[in-house]
């Protein structure tokens, strides 16, 4: 048999104090009559001495409010996103608050379920990591419950607001300003085709009207089409001579089919990322890419969050857009 759960009512009889005392430094309630501290480590002594554990969830019955964040995140495999998680969490404990996690893997039903597990647990607020399609059946239940939200990093045009996310627009400018410069003009593009990505090709398009279609690779599916893409790019009579990737991921993963196909990056292939994930700068050679500021995203978004939750205010501004820098290392080079 399992230990008996030691009660409220032991551990005042232990102390020689009265229920209402012991309640009261539990929950950190002052009344007209101070507490000593010799009386609230007289109870402490007590507690730990009988083992006794609090309740978290009745104390968040009570207080209406559990000191916990939900965070619905859709690929555990994506570097940028789980960088990016660590972020929030090391902004959200710093608050002494935590976080539990809900992974999608893309699929509606499964983020419909895990926020509802969510709301039913007295979740303060949830943070959408690049999960914002708002025709979702789970937004609806963010506005059943009224639960504070952010979406971070998601596409503006879902209008699933507050958001906080990267404003590509400025990224894409100084992917393709950076190849231009150094003299490239036949530039290619390899995307995925998830949210908060694919948009990216349209600006891509916008910037390079003179792109060549051939030369684009819009869904990333896996690495036996990207070889494939990259084989039909080697033995091209007029290949590009610079690739912009959708993410540091994609682009890891494009200077490995390139050497495959006997291509070396930069001599023959320039290429650049976006996110600057770790392995950017650790790969060989070093990655040249448009840096996502992660830390000043993941502190803006749990200061969102907060606001609501701790202020019950309303959010003045519905999206903030942060300013990405190029980090120009080893894979781009200037043409002959």
């Amino acid at each position: 048999m399992g230990r008996k759960k030691v009660t409220i009512t032991e551990v005042a009889k232990e102390a020689g104090v009265s229920l209402a005392t012991v309640s009261r430094i539990f929950n950190n309630k002052d009344g007209k009559i101070k507490i000593s501290e010799k009386t609230k480590q007289k109870v402490l002594k007590a507690a730990a001495h009988l083992g006794y554990q609090t309740n978290p969830f009745a104390a968040a019955l009570r207080a209406q409010k559990t000191g916990i964040i939900g965070i619905l995140i859709r690929d555990l495999k994506d570097p940028f996103l789980i960088e990016l998680l660590k972020k929030v969490q090391q902004q959200v404990q710093s608050r002494g608050m935590d976080v539990l996690i809900g992974h999608t893997d893309y699929e509606e039903t499964t983020a419909e379920r895990q926020l509802n597990v969510m709301m039913n647990h007295w979740f303060d607020g949830v943070i959408l990591l690049d999960y914002v399609a708002a025709q979702h059946p789970f937004v609806d239940i963010l506005k059943q419950y009224q639960t504070p939200y952010v979406s971070l990093t998601g596409d503006a045009s879902s209008a699933l607001w507050p958001i906080v996310h990267v404003d590509d627009a400025v990224g894409m400018q100084l992917a393709v300003a950076h190849l231009t410069d150094l003299g490239h003009k036949n530039i290619g593009f390899v995307g995925k085709a998830v949210s908060g990505v694919e948009h990216r090709l349209s600006l891509f398009y916008q910037y390079v009207p003179s792109a060549n279609a051939k030369f684009v690779k819009e869904d990333m599916n896996n690495s036996d089409e990207l070889y494939q893409f990259i084989n039909k790019l080697a033995h091209h009579p007029e290949p590009p001579t610079a690739l912009i990737c959708a993410t540091d991921y994609i682009a890891l993963k494009v200077i490995h089919c390139a050497w495959q196909n006997g291509l070396h990056v930069p001599a023959d292939l320039s290429v650049i990322g976006f996110d600057d994930i770790t392995e950017a700068s650790e790969a060989h050679p070093p990655l040249t890419t448009i840096r996502q500021p992660m830390e000043k995203m993941a502190e803006k978004a749990v200061n969102l969050l907060l606001q609501q939750i701790q202020d019950q205010q309303e959010i003045d501004q519905m999206q903030y857009k942060m300013a990405p820098v190029l980090v120009e290392r080893e894979t781009t080079k200037r043409m002959n």
